[in-house]
């Protein structure tokens, strides 16, 4: 039993081995290994000794218990006045994860009652964690050109800061062994792991990391000198803190030296550079993300936007600077985002959730200077300050490999530093409280279940979505994606607007319509089903309708370039000239960014609102413009020709045929029939666009849209007499399997001498 009692323990610190398993994000996987093993933790403490009773009802008694339980009330709170109730609930629950570890960890930890427990758990993880990394190294390693932030580096994490502050904090935590060790062998397998641990920080070159390391070394031989010269430690303390300061320096110009090859990734240069001239630095948007998070503070400082929802309306604050759709998920200061999700209030409960051990811990180190446990409680200080700075500059809330270390440390302050309990204010039955608490874990592992096959969805959805475009996928596969549990995708699109392309693009508009408009409900601020229905209602030719959601979608996200290039693509259609100078206005906002579609687009409806003699002297300057960006753009240097040398408007439009041609060839017939509607906008009366259109539609089955195309031949008059035209309608009546009309049409293209039709009226029996 009691080896068994001490896998339970080691259980959670497993979690940066877990898999991604065909994840989107490898925190989906983590999270739901972390729910099942403290599931598993609840329902063996249930039926374990009664002993386990005292030991609830006594961290019930724990300021850091009651912090925390809290901070868990308030939070549910906030979702009462959540906008996206589904995502707040989700994110309530992952913090309930985090505090029934803590919890369930610190009962396992007080049932073992022996700290060697969690530093041997903390030792022997970093050892893999941090010789995998250091292996990695060595074999990407070339003087003449080492290796820079190398995504081999991240080890079993899945990003570099989120690796760099979790060695850190372990090996801070090891710090404590090395001061206790008295074994000689010991001292110096616990200075090589500090080491290459050290090593590992540094050559990840995250800034803030890096930062954190250095003050915590100057607190730390600043704060041992003091007890030092209070007699608090003895002499052989304070060499072993000189020894890891001394470590921490040799590493720091051991690393220059490997890397003065590569000025860029130098220490000195990472911690010294951060080019706050540049608005796209790392630098300026953290500053941005802060910015913003303050604003959504006291624009709501009661409830603040509910749990789980300032990746929604960070959209609003920030939609001046987001490109395409990257939108900013997190605020990159952990307090400063739970401020803004759940108030003044909520934000000071998590405030003190981390600064609460960090006073206690300080007091004491003031207040009892000779206490045998000061390195102890020195130690533990610095790894909860290493947390507090990952904290204020990224998210490790967020992320189940940073909170795994916190649970640890977080169950060992509570039970083994924070001995002056309270009085106990929540009167309660113990069985019944864990009860309760298995319960909701329950629902936590059912969620964290649901999350994880999600996210696995999303991986398709969002590969389709930013580089296949590939839309023709089994509707019975899309169908079966939960769109209502999540509601947004890993990057807020709204995972019903994410389905919806693939039905628009196969002629199913009505549920494509109904999914678009549930998109806009889940997230209004980004933008995406504005873009969807755009583009549907250019499809069905209701240019009024695809004009008000165009527009509504460049209003949200002005510099997203799909955005842009769709309303562009709208009124150039409109083909009306007092949209000219909207199309002007909208130009000008993005056209610094150096989009060529964009810049492309633009010209094309400067020359299609423009008679051919009429070109004036900013359309001139502006195509002589685009022509310097963009020097081997033949689209640009022909309407430059246009322009400047009264060419014919063939030439342009002959050049967007031949563009279509290609793109048909390569079977992309949706960029094809983009490109064939740009050349019939310069000329209007050539049947060929209009059949060629007509033809990608019916790659693309889309039967009635061909039929719609084919109509407007006949209504210009402009057809030839060679029975393709007639040849196309009656395919597109066999793909509706209305045989009678196609008979008819392939017989009046037959008549007409066209081969193919011949052919098929005979196969088809016909007569």
């Amino acid at each position: 039993m009691k080896k068994f009692i001490y896998l339970l323990y080691i259980l959670t610190g497993l979690v940066p081995f877990i898999l991604p398993n065909g994840a989107l994000d490898k925190v989906y996987p983590e999270v739901l290994y972390l729910s099942v093993c403290q599931f598993l933790i609840s329902i063996f403490l249930l039926f374990y000794d009664k002993k386990y009773k005292q030991i609830t009802q006594e961290l019930f008694k724990s300021k850091g218990i009651i912090i925390l339980f809290t901070f868990l009330i308030w939070s549910a709170v906030t979702i009462l006045s959540a906008f996206n109730k589904v995502e707040a609930v989700i994110e309530w629950f992952r913090f309930y994860l985090f505090f029934i570890s803590i919890f369930n960890v610190a009962i396992i930890y007080k049932i073992i009652n022996d700290k060697r427990i969690f530093f041997i758990t903390v030792i022997s993880i970093l050892f893999i964690e941090s010789y995998y990394v250091f292996i990695e190294f060595l074999r990407l390693y070339d003087f003449s050109n080492p290796p820079e932030r190398n995504y081999s580096f991240v080890g079993f994490t899945s990003n570099l800061n989120v690796n760099a502050y979790n060695l850190l904090l372990k090996t801070v935590l090891v710090y404590y062994i090395y001061l206790v060790s008295r074994r000689r062998w010991q001292k110096i397998l616990l200075l090589i792991l500090i080491a290459i641990s050290t090593f590992n920080i540094f050559i990840i070159s995250s800034r803030s990391s890096i930062i954190v390391l250095i003050g915590v070394q100057l607190f730390y031989l600043g704060l041992s000198s003091l007890a030092y010269l209070r007699k608090t430690i003895n002499k052989n303390q304070l060499k072993k803190a000189v020894t890891i300061f001394s470590i921490t320096i040799l590493i720091f110009f051991t690393q220059s030296f490997l890397y003065q090859n590569s000025t860029d990734f130098s220490i000195e240069n990472r911690i010294t550079t951060y080019d706050l001239d540049d608005p796209n630095s790392s630098a300026n948007f953290r500053i941005n993300f802060y910015k913003e998070a303050i604003k959504g503070l006291l624009d709501k400082p009661f409830l603040g936007y509910g749990i789980g929802n300032w990746k929604i309306f960070s959209i609003k604050y920030a939609s001046h600077r987001i490109r395409e759709y990257q939108v900013p998920y997190h605020a990159h200061n952990d307090f400063l985002h739970m401020f803004a999700e759940t108030g003044i209030i909520g934000g000071i409960l998590y405030f003190l959730i981390y600064f609460f051990p960090i006073c206690y811990l300080l007091i004491n180190l003031i207040k009892k200077p000779n206490s045998i446990n000061y390195p102890l409680y020195l130690i533990i200080s610095l790894a909860f300050l290493v947390f507090i700075g990952d904290s204020m500059f990224n998210f490790p809330r967020a992320r189940a490999i940073n909170m795994s270390n916190l649970i640890y440390l977080y169950s060992f302050f509570i039970v083994e530093i924070e001995k002056d309990k309270i009085i106990n204010i929540f009167k309660f039955n113990s069985t019944m409280m864990r009860i309760i608490l298995s319960i909701i874990l329950l629902f936590t592992v059912l969620l964290s279940t649901l999350l994880f096959i999600s996210s696995k969805q999303q991986l398709i959805l969002l590969q389709d979505f930013n580089y296949t475009k590939y839309f023709a996928r089994d509707l019975k596969e899309i169908e079966k994606i939960n769109h209502k549990f999540p509601t947004l995708t890993h990057t807020t699109i709204s995972l019903a607007s994410a389905k919806a392309n693939y039905y628009m693009y196969q002629d199913s508009l009505i549920k494509a319509k109904e999914l678009f408009f549930l998109g806009n409900k889940n997230n209004p601020y980004l933008g995406d089903a504005d873009l969807g229905l755009a583009n549907l209602y250019l499809k069905e030719k209701k240019l009024d309708s695809a004009y008000f959601f165009s527009k509504k979608a460049v209003e949200k996200l002005p510099y997203n370039q799909l955005h842009v290039a769709v309303l562009q693509l709208t009124l150039t259609s409109l083909d009306d000239k007092k949209y000219l100078n909207e199309a002007r206005e909208i130009f000008e906002k993005v056209k610094d960014d150096n989009v060529e579609t964009i810049w492309e687009n633009h010209l094309l409806i400067e020359i299609a609102y423009t008679k051919i003699d009429s070109f004036n002297q900013y359309q001139k300057n502006l195509v002589n413009q685009g022509l310097k960006i963009f020097p081997g753009n033949k689209k640009i240097l022909i309407a430059e020709k246009l322009m400047n040398n009264n060419k014919d408007k063939i030439i342009l439009a002959n050049e967007y045929d031949q563009n279509a041609i290609k793109l048909f060839q390569e079977n992309d017939f949706l960029n094809a029939i983009s490109e064939w509607e740009k050349a019939k906008l310069i000329v209007a009366n050539e049947d060929a666009y209009y059949l060629n259109i007509a033809q990608a539609y019916l790659r693309l089955e889309s039967y009635n849209i061909a039929l719609e195309e084919l109509k407007k031949v006949e209504d210009l008059k402009i057809q030839e007499n060679d029975g393709k035209l007639e040849f196309l309608k009656a395919s597109a009546y066999l793909g509706l399997e209305k045989n009678k009309n196609a008979c008819n049409y392939f017989r009046i293209s037959s008549e007409k001498g066209y081969v193919l039709s011949q052919n098929i009226y005979e196969n088809l029996n016909c007569n």
